[in-house]
């Protein structure tokens, strides 16, 4: 595959209406257009110590540097190479931002990494955030409520802008035979901002997605994040010292952020990606990942929102050789429990190649609601790969597209719920253009075509699984054997399929196949 950059992608045709989805619209601190708030006051590295000849191992300079300045002025690194550790090294090799850093790089400066750090799931830059002691719940939080009674300790100690927790045993969701048994039940757990406070209850921004009873162990507890961090023009590439795909470690991990921002990173043959945990109101503009090798873990993300992240846009992701360009993760604890799941998330204008090897270009994990997709593209891929794999619930693919995929260019796992496909166009597909399982989807207005690529009889759009599927106005043409699957004998396959198109062809000898008795038609255009 030849290499990329992130302008070479956008002459692709992959840009957008950047300003529809501007990050400075969702009101996020320290969001300002200008990457500096006062002029002439950026600190230049190389004046301070770091080398930008790769001959030495700067990450400690580095560190230095970002402590001294990190926070109080912006932070940049001119063009050239800089080494982060020694050939072969295994140790500590992360740099720690403290809130409020600003780090920008010119063209062509690049951090070259050559160690790895011992310590699993860390990264070449990091921070965290923390998290108070847990308090029990006293008063039951309702699902939707934006209005939440403390514990009698916490009264009077948040005001406005102060990020707050909930969490509990209550099952959100249950992954029957996920990984070992008994053991893929998701937990509920969600970040919120306070907007208000009176006494001891506090007004939150979002409604909450789930209900917190103290019979089911309900806790409370105060996030403090780190806040206000934009990295912009990062490039990372491996070093002769580390093999990605077997050396591990992230670009960029971010936990219990506020007020982050991501702006044109570079991942080139890297040991890993870029991870956001427990982030809240974050923005990624511009990130490509092109060779993540690490496509059997998560080493091999692009992007990642993982835990309770909440409001998340991210825009213009791109990239080859990954295990997902973009996915969700749960807050995953030891004993293979999973908490929370992140929240009100947009993907948009991105695009991503499926590897021989790879798997989903675009994936949620089971845990996370409200993960949107605006106008992305999912191309290629083997056997494994489709172009949207969506395992969350409340999801929505909106002018979406995906050609060639190996596997299915959509397919909606069967712990997936309500989500919604709107317009857009599915092609060429190893096996069915669009795979549902799960319940309470609806698919709107989309073209799916030549799919089943593979000779098999998957169909257009398979719906053998589903409970509660409701398809309108798609058109169906020139797919293998069938444009539409029922089960046909399953009576909790409910479907509903209304103003659909599927004429028969040289490849399409079937306009449906096998309609269930729980299967309604109504004002289909089928062939004979």
């Amino acid at each position: 595959m030849p290499n990329l950059d992130r302008r070479s992608v956008l002459r692709l045709g992959v840009t957008g209406a950047v300003g529809a989805y501007a990050m400075n619209a969702l009101g996020i601190p320290g969001a300002s257009a200008e990457s500096s708030a006062e002029a002439g006051s950026t600190v230049n590295v190389v004046e301070h110590g770091v080398s930008n000849t790769g001959a030495d191992d700067v990450r400690a300079a580095i560190q230095a540097v970002v402590k001294e300045f990190g926070g109080q002025h912006p932070i940049r690194f001119p063009k050239g190479r800089y080494r982060i550790g020694e050939s072969g090294q295994s140790g500590s090799n992360r740099i720690v931002l403290p809130s409020g850093t600003r780090i920008e790089c010119d063209p062509g400066a690049v951090f070259e990494v050559n160690a790895v750090d011992a310590q699993r799931g860390t990264a070449v830059f990091y921070a965290s955030g923390t998290e108070g002691s847990k308090r029990a719940l006293t008063v039951p939080q309702p699902e939707g409520s934006q209005f939440i009674t403390l514990p009698p300790e916490f009264r009077d100690a948040f005001k406005t802008g102060d990020l707050i927790g909930l969490e509990s045993t209550r099952q959100a969701v249950e992954i029957v035979g996920y990984r070992d048994p008994g053991l893929g039940i998701g937990f509920c757990r969600e970040i919120r901002q306070v907007s208000t406070v009176e006494g001891d209850v506090v007004h939150v921004d979002t409604p909450l997605e789930y209900t917190y009873l103290p019979e089911d162990n309900a806790r409370f507890f105060r996030v403090t994040p780190v806040t206000d961090i934009v990295l912009t023009g990062l490039r990372f590439e491996s070093g002769p010292g580390v093999r990605p795909g077997v050396s591990h470690t992230y670009a960029i991990k971010l936990e219990k952020s506020l007020g982050v921002q991501l702006r044109d990173i570079e991942l080139h043959n890297m040991t890993g990606g870029v991870i956001l945990l427990d982030a809240y109101h974050a923005g990624v503009d511009g990130l490509l990942a092109d060779g993540l090798p690490s496509v059997e873990n998560s080493y091999g993300y692009g992007l990642a929102a993982a835990g309770s992240t909440t409001h998340l846009v991210a825009n213009h992701l791109s990239g080859q050789g990954t295990r997902h360009i973009f996915t969700t993760l749960a807050d995953e604890r030891p004993g293979k429990e999973y908490w929370g799941g992140p929240m009100h998330v947009e993907v948009n204008d991105s695009t991503g190649t499926g590897g021989s090897d790879s798997y989903s270009v675009f994936d949620t994990h089971e845990f996370g609601r409200h993960i949107h997709f605006n106008n992305c593209t999912a191309l290629g891929g083997g056997p494994k790969v489709c172009g949207y794999q969506m395992r969350a619930q409340h999801v929505v693919l909106n002018n979406c597209r995906a050609e060639g995929n190996g596997l299915h260019a959509v397919s909606l796992k069967s712990t997936s719920a309500n989500v919604v496909i709107e317009g857009g166009e599915f092609a060429k597909a190893g096996y069915a253009g669009v795979n549902v399982r799960g319940r309470d989807h609806r698919i709107d207005g989309a073209r799916v075509a030549n799919s089943g690529q593979s000779g098999t009889a998957s169909g257009g759009i398979d719906y053998a699984g589903s409970v509660d599927v409701h398809i309108k106005g798609c058109q169906l043409v020139d797919n293998f054997d069938r444009g539409l699957k029922d089960s046909g004998i399953d009576p909790s396959v409910r479907a509903f399929i209304e103003d659909c198109v599927a004429l028969p062809s040289a490849t399409q000898t079937m306009s449906i196949f096998r309609a269930n008795d729980t299967t309604t038609l109504k004002d289909c255009e089928f062939g004979p």
